[in-house]
């Protein structure tokens, strides 16, 4: 695993001024293992959601406001 991705992670997590992690980037590249590892490691819980998986869910994410997506999914 890439060893500055999980830096960047890290530091997002320790950051005061952190908003939602939205991960993107090509299939297959370990974005899914990268983001599970840290949370094993460092989080209590993980909320993954795969557009892929479940299409049907992209319309519930339709407001920019990381504050009203929490408050509506949290």
């Amino acid at each position: 695993m890439n060893r500055s991705a999980m830096d960047y992670l890290v530091a997002w997590k320790d950051s005061t001024r952190r908003k939602p992690l939205v991960l993107r980037g090509a299939r297959q590249v370990g974005k899914s293992y990268l983001v599970r590892a840290f949370a094993n490691r460092y989080m209590d819980n993980l909320v993954e959601i795969n557009f892929e998986d479940t299409p049907n869910v992209v319309t519930l994410f339709a407001d920019k406001s990381p504050e009203k997506i929490v408050d509506i999914h949290g």
